[in-house]
């Protein structure tokens, strides 16, 4: 029982302390959120570990795993804005005239000033 509190409670430190270190100064209601989630996650995490047979712990292929994942974040990022490049656009997608999109925010703006 003690072993399960513990290993609920890094999983949840873990995770609010990412969550928060992420979304930078919170609200409550962030802060609430953050908690919240990170709750839910770690009881999550700790079901998914005990279905998957394994042990709290580093095990003999996360050092490895580890090494190599600056390197696959890298890959993907690359090859994701490589796909994102050379994709065509689908049908009935426009972009909006670099001259005409500011005018009409700004039109949009004043009218939401005017009512207020």
């Amino acid at each position: 029982m003690r072993g399960a509190v513990m290993e609920l409670a890094v999983w949840w430190v873990v995770l609010v302390t990412l969550t928060l270190g992420l979304i930078g100064p919170a609200t409550p209601v962030e802060l609430v959120a953050a908690v919240l989630a990170a709750t839910a996650a770690a009881g999550a995490a700790r079901r998914v570990r005990r279905a998957a047979g394994r042990r709290p712990g580093v095990g003999p292929g996360v050092p490895r795993a580890l090494a190599v994942l600056p390197y696959a974040l890298l890959r993907g990022c690359a090859l994701l804005v490589r796909a994102l490049a050379r994709a065509e656009r689908p049908q009935g997608v426009r972009r909006p005239r670099p001259e005409v999109a500011p005018r009409r925010v700004e039109r949009a703006l004043c009218r939401v000033d005017e009512a207020a």
